[in-house]
C-alpha cells in the first residue's frame, strides 16, 4: 500500500525514468538523520507541483535510489497570491515563513521598508529558502513559493505591474480587505509592513503608483503581530476567492 505520509524530499526535477537517484543534502537527511533503508517509501517533489511516491531500492553513504510507483501532479491555483513582506525581527522570520509555506502562496518578496527592524544579510536568501522547504516537507506541500531577493520600495513599486491587484495592508485604512478584493482577478500582491508600520511616505508612494489597481485595506480593528499578518491576509483572500 502506498503511504501518503511517507517522508517528502525535494529534487531539481522529477525524471521520466522508473528509477531516480537522490544526492546531496536530501540524501544525507534521508540516510543519516531519518535512517531510511531499502523498501522504505518516500515522496519526491520538484517544488512546482509534480510529485511521486516510490520505494528505496538502494542506498549508499551519500545517495539513494527510488523506484517510482506512482506519479502525481497538483493543479495550479486559479488565484496566485504573492506577498511583499517587510523584514521583521530575526526570531520571527522563521515562524512567518513556516506559515506562508503552508498557505500555497506563489512568491515572497522580502521588502526593505523604512521602519524594518530586520536586516537582509548575504545568506538571507538561502536561509529563507531552507525555512520554506523544511516547512513544506512537514506539511507535504508540493509547490514551493519562489523566494526573491530583497527589494527596496521603488523596486517593489516596479513589481506592481506584474499583478492584477495590489493590496497594501494598513491598520488605519478606511476599508476592510473584504471590501477591496476583486474576485475576478487572477493574481494579487499583498504588501505587509514591519513592526513599526508602513510610513506615510511609503503609503503615498504605493497609492500613487499608476501601473495597476492599488488599494489600501485593513484586516480588522485588532492589531496582528508582524509575523501573523501575512497568513491572516492570505487566509482572508483564499476564503473570499472561494478556495478555502
Amino acid at each position: 500500500m502506498l503511504s501518503v505520509n511517507a517522508p517528502l524530499f525535494f529534487v531539481p526535477q522529477i525524471e521520466s525514468a522508473d528509477v531516480q537517484e537522490i544526492v546531496g543534502d536530501e540524501a544525507h537527511h534521508a540516510i543519516k538523520v531519518l535512517r531510511l533503508k531499502k523498501n522504505d517509501q518516500v515522496q519526491l517533489s520538484d517544488g512546482a507541483g509534480n510529485w511521486v511516491i516510490g520505494e528505496i531500492t538502494d542506498s549508499g553513504r551519500k545517495s539513494f535510489s527510488v523506484r517510482i510507483l506512482k506519479r502525481n501532479q497538483i493543479s495550479l491555483p486559479k488565484l496566485e497570491i504573492s506577498i511583499a513582506q517587510a523584514l521583521v525581527k530575526s526570531d520571527r522570520t522563521k515562524e512567518l515563513l513556516e506559515l506562508l509555506a503552508q498557505s500555497n502562496v506563489n512568491q515572497i518578496f522580502p521588502w526593505l521598508a523604512e521602519y524594518s527592524i530586520g536586516k537582509w544579510q548575504p545568506n538571507s536568501l538561502e536561509k529563507w529558502g531552507v525555512a520554506v522547504k523544511e516547512a513544506a516537507k512537514q506539511c507535504h506541500m508540493y509547490r514551493l513559493p519562489k523566494i526573491n531577493s530583497a527589494v527596496s520600495t521603488p523596486d517593489l513599486i516596479n513589481k506592481f505591474a506584474d499583478f492584477d491587484q495590489v493590496i497594501v495592508l494598513e491598520q488605519n485604512a478606511d476599508q476592510r480587505i473584504s471590501q477591496v478584493f476583486d474576485k475576478s482577478i487572477r493574481s494579487v500582491l499583498l504588501v505587509i509592513g514591519p513592526e513599526g508600520g508602513i510610513s506615510d511616505t511609503e503609503i503615498q508612494l504605493f497609492l500613487s503608483a499608476k501601473s495597476k489597481l492599488v488599494n489600501s485595506a485593513r484586516l480588522s480593528d485588532s492589531t496582528f503581530r508582524s509575523a501573523h499578518v501575512a497568513i491572516a491576509a492570505v487566509s482572508s483572500i483564499q476564503t473570499l476567492a472561494g478556495n478555502w
